[in-house]
């Protein structure tokens, strides 16, 4: 995303720009935003990449006072700001954090906790929260695309 304001229109137009990217370690604001810089003929390394860290309102402010050209955020924290920011790209849809059992948990009991998160509909003030689309149930093998892209990507998988 750029401010409303910003001449850049494409994504082929970061290079050289300083791209806010949230952390190394993030799915969200840094392998996938480079995935998308690949898609459009860009590495990394042609943007000057500003990691800034694990508070997205901190990448967001970084942005909105010119400090960086482009950040990378998730569809909620867009969708938070979406007045302040402009989008010029979106990824395809990937996972969102899991939320994990430890290994031994009574399988009753982990179908249930699954059950209800699934089941979770947030209503009022609830529906303007991090989890306000709800969760949806997924498996380990849904992370597969996202390991193949790291060992693309960065020559490394993560686990």
């Amino acid at each position: 995303a750029v401010t409303p304001g910003s001449p850049l229109q494409t994504v082929e137009q970061l290079k050289g720009k300083r791209f806010g990217f949230g952390y190394e370690d993030s799915t969200t604001t840094h392998l996938i935003p480079v995935l998308m810089l690949s898609r459009h003929g860009l590495k990394q390394k042609d943007v000057d990449a500003q990691f800034l860290g694990h508070q997205p309102v901190k990448t967001v402010e970084a942005l909105l006072a010119g400090k960086v050209d482009a950040i990378a955020v998730s569809d909620f924290v867009y969708d938070q700001n979406a007045g302040r920011m402009r989008v010029i790209d979106r990824s395809d849809e990937f996972p969102g954090p899991p939320i994990a059992a430890r290994k031994g948990l009574n399988p009753a009991i982990a179908a249930e906790v699954r059950r209800l998160m699934v089941a979770y509909k947030p209503k009022g003030k609830a529906s303007s929260q991090h989890f306000a689309k709800g969760a949806v149930a997924v498996t380990d093998h849904d992370y597969n695309r996202i390991r193949v892209l790291c060992k693309v990507l960065f020559d490394q998988m993560y686990q």
